[in-house]
């Protein structure tokens, strides 16, 4: 990958769920990962408490779009799940997510696996506002990967 590619714009971008073509969508919210620490008190030491490292959280990751038909993979997906409840096993599947260059080439790319959803929300409706109506999908997954 060479320097040219630098700095990565953020508004083009790729979004695959599982094996399905990519779909669109306005945002990608969420990509990170933080270090649950635990205060350890040292025997003698009184001036101050040490952090020490725990267990790491991944950031969920939130996609947006248009509200889209019943017919969309996505939907299809979440409504077998929340429709359901939790009566049955939950179908996890793998989120791509990449940033590409003006040719349509991956520059960055970040793997979600097992991903499943978590949260559904359509932002509100407004009679003054001159917007799309978009809904929002929340995910939680087992593991995050910078692929490239």
């Amino acid at each position: 990958m060479a320097d040219e590619n630098y700095p990565i714009p953020a508004f083009y971008f790729s979004v695959r769920i599982g094996l399905e073509a990519a779909e669109p969508f306005r945002d990608v919210e969420g990509i990170g990962a933080t270090i649950e620490t635990a205060p350890v008190e040292e025997g003698g030491e009184n001036g101050f408490i040490r952090a020490m490292p725990k267990k790491v959280n991944f950031t969920p990751l939130v996609l947006k779009r248009p509200i889209a038909s019943k017919d969309s993979p996505l939907t299809h997906w979440c409504d077998e799940i929340f429709d359901r409840g939790l009566a049955n096993k939950i179908e996890t599947r793998s989120i791509e997510v990449a940033l590409l260059d003006e040719s349509g080439e991956s520059v960055r790319q970040w793997s979600f696996i097992d991903a499943y959803p978590t949260g559904w929300t359509v932002e509100s409706f407004g009679a003054t506002k001159n917007e799309i109506a978009i809904e929002a999908f929340t995910f939680n997954y087992h593991d995050q990967k910078r692929v490239i």
